[in-house]
């Protein structure tokens, strides 16, 4: 969800103590060594190493975005997602469930960096990518979920507002289902999508649908 300002948790740099930063930067040094390991022991043996590399990126991609090294971030979740890659079309599509979800925190943090084409275009490969996986996996459902009002997000803040509202909707009717299966659990995505919907739909004239959805809004109690 871009209503957060990160998407890989809220960042409050002006705020952290001085133990906390070096904190970070203790963890930043020891993942980057771990890394330095195992991208050795991935060129021997890549099928043993590669998945365990692929995922210690990720990781470290979020810590550089947190620390504030977001071009790093973004590099080293590039990796990852190559690796991500190779792995998922090598007969192993349980991994593709991994590349979505890096395809999503990248395509967030795209965006909030300014390259908004390219953050668009791969938050959808990643609502593709978990589309595919829902299809032998239903439990990623919410997953989806999160994905598609990511870039129904996007495209409202593009202006985009039509093709937002097919994502929102979409995104809508998943929570809802969802939600009727474990009531109160997805609230919190209901309202976020609602909201968007809302904002959508005035912005294209449509203001009694927009009145509905912010009623809708109301009755969830101020969740969100």
């Amino acid at each position: 969800n871009l209503n957060t300002p990160d998407p890989a948790g809220p960042i409050k740099e002006s705020h952290q103590s001085s133990e906390l930063i070096g904190q970070r930067e203790k963890d930043l040094e020891s993942a980057e060594k771990a890394i330095q390991v195992l991208r050795q022991s991935a060129y021997a043996d890549p099928s043993k190493f590669a998945p365990e590399l692929a995922k210690s990126l990720e990781d470290l991609a979020i810590l550089q975005w947190d620390s504030g090294r977001k071009k790093d971030a973004l590099a080293t979740s590039e990796q990852a997602i190559q690796i991500l890659r190779r792995l998922a079309s090598a007969n192993a599509p349980h991994f593709a469930v991994y590349l979505a979800s890096a395809l999503k925190s990248r395509g967030a943090m795209l965006f909030i960096h300014g390259r908004k084409t390219e953050a668009l275009s791969t938050a959808e490969e990643g609502v593709a990518t978990y589309r595919h996986v829902v299809e032998f996996n239903p439990s990623i459902r919410p997953e989806l979920g999160f994905s598609l009002n990511l870039c129904g997000s996007m495209l409202k803040r593009l202006a985009r507002y039509e093709d937002a509202l097919v994502y929102l909707e979409e995104a809508i009717n998943m929570f809802d289902e969802l939600s009727r299966q474990s009531p109160g659990k997805f609230s919190n995505d209901i309202h976020d999508a609602l909201e968007g919907i809302a904002e959508v739909l005035e912005h294209l004239g449509r203001d009694e649908d927009a009145a509905t959805a912010r009623r809708r809004i109301n009755m969830l109690g101020g969740a969100g």
